[in-house]
């Protein structure tokens, strides 16, 4: 024959382990819930909930090269492998696509991050030969604009955004896709021949310019910018008097070379350097590149 159910003494209560009530009949049991208490369990379904959300963090980031537009054919394959090798060093895994059918609200959601390799021109669109038919040219049009939505949702609802060189260079963008061009935060309006400049870097609060020396001496194609939006914090100038501009497409005193700011809830960053396959080994450029990289992911 089974004897008297055991007593257990928890820290909150005692309790016999089949039932609520304590058969303990010499000590009155002060508590009158079972373990866990109610103050228990809420930290535990909070601890749950923490834990899902922890879960469901994106882990990825992609690295888009599409080029509706010129190529940087040289560069391209180089910034590819270091946004790859810097984005994994933030604990990040790396998608690399030309493919734009990727920028839909359910593919996106498990990205952390994405940059822009040197993208040219429309990128949303699908891509159409030239003589393609008016019916064609509509249908590949019409593809961009969820694609379009997608990202501005995704970014503006606290994604990382990293814009390198040319992803400035995206023609008519004020006209087609106003967001984009506000976002990227100035559009290409052309360069001289590559040469060597100075550069200032104005933030050393900003881990993508707070190594360089004052004056910053290097060779690269320099980009002159139209559009260029107000609410830029800009990071790093070029010195007009170093170089010589495009004729005609002088900015003056205050030419913008790179720059950061919050978009929505999300973060960009954008540099205009990353022409030369030789920036891509050139360690002050990888260290201004990681710099607004893990800027933008708060790191």
């Amino acid at each position: 024959m089974l004897g008297p159910t055991p007593c257990y003494h928890y820290p909150y209560t005692r309790y016999s382990i089949l039932s609520n009530v304590s058969p303990c009949l010499s000590a009155p049991n002060p508590y009158p819930y079972p373990y866990p208490s109610p103050m228990i369990r809420s930290l535990l379904a909070l601890l749950l909930v923490s834990v899902a959300a922890l879960a469901a963090e994106p882990n990825r980031a992609l690295v888009f090269s599409k080029t509706a537009g010129f190529r940087h054919k040289d560069s391209i394959p180089l910034g590819n492998a270091l946004l790859e090798k810097q984005f994994k060093a933030a604990g990040l895994e790396v998608d690399i696509t030309e493919d734009a059918a990727v920028f839909t609200a359910e593919n996106l959601a498990k990205y952390r991050a994405v940059a822009f390799m040197s993208a040219t021109g429309d990128v949303m669109s699908d891509v159409v030969a030239k003589d393609a038919s008016k019916e064609a040219q509509e249908a590949a049009a019409k593809a961009a604009v969820p694609r379009r939505a997608a990202f501005q949702a995704w970014l503006e609802n606290g994604g990382a955004f990293v814009g390198v060189h040319a992803a400035s260079d995206a023609g008519a963008a004020d006209k087609y896709w106003p967001w984009y061009a506000k976002m990227i935060g100035g559009l290409f309006n052309g360069h001289p021949a590559q040469q060597v400049a100075v550069l200032h870097p104005l933030s050393k609060d900003n881990p993508s310019v707070a190594h360089l020396a004052a004056d910053w001496k290097r060779k690269d194609e320099w980009y002159a910018f139209k559009n260029v939006d107000a609410d830029n914090h800009v990071l790093l100038e070029i010195d007009e008097k170093s170089y010589s501009p495009a004729k005609g497409r002088e900015m003056g005193d205050h030419h913008p070379m790179a720059w950061c700011k919050e978009v929505g809830k999300g973060r960009m960053f954008y540099t205009a350097l990353g022409h030369t396959k030789e920036s891509y080994a050139e360690a002050e450029f990888i260290q201004h590149l990681n710099g607004g990289l893990l800027w933008t992911l708060k790191k």
